[in-house]
């Protein structure tokens, strides 16, 4: 069941403020790859990872650049598929260097 917004909800806002943010052009830059299928959204060119960047603050997309560094970090030896953790790891990594080069450090502030 779809939740009910109200013209004022701040859900609301948040939606159409990550709408309007995707329709500038807000997108993470990504190596010239087809990502699979389960991370575009039905109907669009989209993938899952520009509408989350597009609904963060450059601070919080930055912070989940960093969760995802050491979760992979932590773990590419573990599961038995090193290389492509070693990958993810990259990934998550050059997205993180690419906004820190284009914003600097937004962690922390507001």
């Amino acid at each position: 069941m779809t939740p009910k917004l109200s013209a004022g909800s701040k859900e609301n806002y948040k939606l159409s403020e990550t709408s309007k943010r995707l329709s500038e052009g807000m997108r993470v830059e990504k190596p010239r790859i087809d990502p699979p299928p389960h991370y575009v959204i039905p109907g669009t060119d989209l993938e899952l990872i520009d509408v989350i960047k597009a609904s963060l603050t450059e601070g919080e997309f930055q912070a989940a650049c960093w969760f995802s560094l050491e979760q992979y970090a932590y773990r590419w030896f573990k599961k038995g598929d090193a290389e492509n953790d070693l990958s993810k790891l990259l990934v998550y990594g050059n997205w993180l260097l690419e906004s820190v080069k284009k914003n600097g450090v937004c962690i922390g502030k507001q």
